[in-house]
């Protein structure tokens, strides 16, 4: 059986108020209308006494102004029974008040008193014998039952009545409570009913500051993990995916590109005049530089169990340099390069993979620059760290994207899969530095920040050279993301 929420706290709670309301009510009637019985029976006795003692007679005028002080009837008669003097306006017959009224007896409660039955109304009767023998033998005091009756109904109603107005608010406001309290149950409910059907969204928190608030924002903070999380599995298998179809497609064109390398040296050999002929360096730079990109096609997604060497930076910044600089030229960007490095023979660790996140910034800046732009590679070291720069004269990615601009598969280009600066990213992380980028004076800088080795770290020069026929090196699909 379910048993609401709500329903464990305001039960408990409403049916102990209403007992304790309850039983204070009836506690307090009880004693108001015992108190008001006590009064009354003072009251008549006092006239008892008092009239006992009196030595007044009893005449009409008497027993009207004592019925006003006392508000009680009375009826004097003569030793024959007859009335003299009365404040009743029915029949009576004192015979029978008489005999149903004792000589003597103790009264505890205005209930001992014997009642008699005059004109369809009921009354108390109390016997008096006069102090002094006059015309008068015998003096009825009349009580009304009614007027009892109204006294204890009157020391009742009230606590009744505050009780039932206690209960009825408390009911009003728990319910009230309860209902606010149940509402806000809801939302969390539904809130992650939404989220086990897949949609994150966030419940109204509110302001009122108490657990169910902190529930409530614990369960917007799941939802927004969630959706990362999601975000993040879609995205890394898309990238699996993706490395699947890659691996087959780049091992099938590197076959290619390898072939029509080894025709053109096999050219340059059989015609050694015209080794030096810039077309066919150029052609052998560019097919160098489409074999590094279908490298990193194929590593794309693999675990790497060996660790690459390190490598100088000077010399890989001249081999990017040179594999950049046939691109530029021919979509008319002006390529600079500036270094700024106190010692030529600092070294990075992993150099292939840094060369790879260093390509495909560069790459990124030539789509970004466009045709007749402006592309700058720039080197520093400071405080242990090597920043290389890349800075193009592209507007810069979109205000939609910049906050996303390093996710893999963001690229603002409709024929860009959006990985080249996310892999850069990548090879930053894995290194121990970061990538991050700004847009400075209309341009758009991207920073590679990354620790140089210790003096005593061998680099290896040949890591750092154009890789050999047959020689994989794992590097990075260069695709620009802006």
């Amino acid at each position: 059986m379910r048993w609401p929420i709500r329903n464990q706290i305001l039960v408990p709670y409403a049916a102990t108020l209403v007992v304790a309301v309850t039983t204070t009510a009836l506690a307090t009637a009880y004693l108001d209308a015992r108190r008001s019985r006590a009064e009354s029976l003072r009251g008549i006795r006092n006239v008892v006494e008092t009239l006992g003692q009196s030595t007044f007679p009893y005449t009409k005028s008497v027993v009207d102004k004592m019925r006003g002080l006392s508000g009680s009837h009375f009826l004097a008669i003569d030793p024959q029974d007859r009335i003299l003097a009365t404040t009743l306006t029915h029949p009576v017959d004192p015979a029978a008040i008489r005999s149903r009224t004792p000589e003597s007896a103790t009264i505890e409660t205005l209930t001992d008193f014997p009642s008699v039955d005059i004109g369809g109304s009921r009354y108390f009767v109390a016997h008096i014998e006069p102090a002094r023998m006059g015309n008068a033998s015998s003096l009825y005091v009349l009580y009304p039952e009614a007027d009892w009756l109204q006294i204890q109904r009157d020391a009742i109603w009230a606590p009744l009545l505050v009780c039932g107005v206690t209960i009825l608010l408390m009911s009003l406001i728990s319910m009230t409570l309860s209902r606010r309290l149940d509402r806000r149950i809801q939302a969390v409910r539904g809130l992650f009913a939404k989220l086990a059907d897949g949609h994150f969204d966030h419940a109204k928190v509110g302001k009122l500051d108490d657990e169910i608030r902190d529930l409530l924002l614990s369960a917007n903070s799941l939802s927004d993990q969630l959706s990362t999380l999601r975000d993040q599995f879609s995205r890394t298998e898309r990238l699996r995916l993706l490395a699947q179809l890659a691996g087959g497609l780049a091992h099938q064109l590197r076959n290619a590109v390898t072939g029509a390398r080894m025709a053109i040296q096999l050219h340059q050999r059989r015609f050694p005049n015209e080794g030096d002929d810039e077309s066919l360096n150029v052609a052998l730079q560019q097919l160098t530089l489409t074999e590094e990109q279908l490298r990193g096609l194929l590593a794309l997604g693999k675990d790497r169990v060996e660790k690459l060497p390190p490598v100088e930076v000077a010399p890989l910044l001249d081999e990017v340099s040179a594999l950049i600089d046939p691109v530029c030229r021919h979509t008319q960007i002006d390529f600079q390069r500036t270094d700024n490095l106190e010692d030529n023979s600092l070294s990075v660790p992993s150099g292939a993979d840094i060369k790879a996140a260093i390509l495909n910034m560069l790459l990124n800046g030539i789509e970004a620059a466009g045709v007749g732009g402006s592309l700058r590679l720039s080197a520093r070291c400071r405080a242990g760290l090597l920043e290389i720069s890349v800075t193009d004269s592209g507007p810069g990615p979109p205000d939609a994207m910049q906050d996303r601009i390093l996710d893999p598969f963001v690229s603002s280009k409709p024929e860009g899969v959006g990985l080249g600066l996310s892999l850069a990213e990548m090879a930053a992380t894995a290194n121990g530095g970061t990538l991050s980028w700004r847009r400075d004076e209309n341009r758009t800088v991207f920073t590679f920040c990354l620790p140089v080795l210790a003096d005593d770290d061998t680099p290896s020069h040949e890591s750092a050279a154009s890789p050999r026929l047959n020689t994989p090196t794992p590097l990075r699909l260069g695709v620009s993301s802006q």
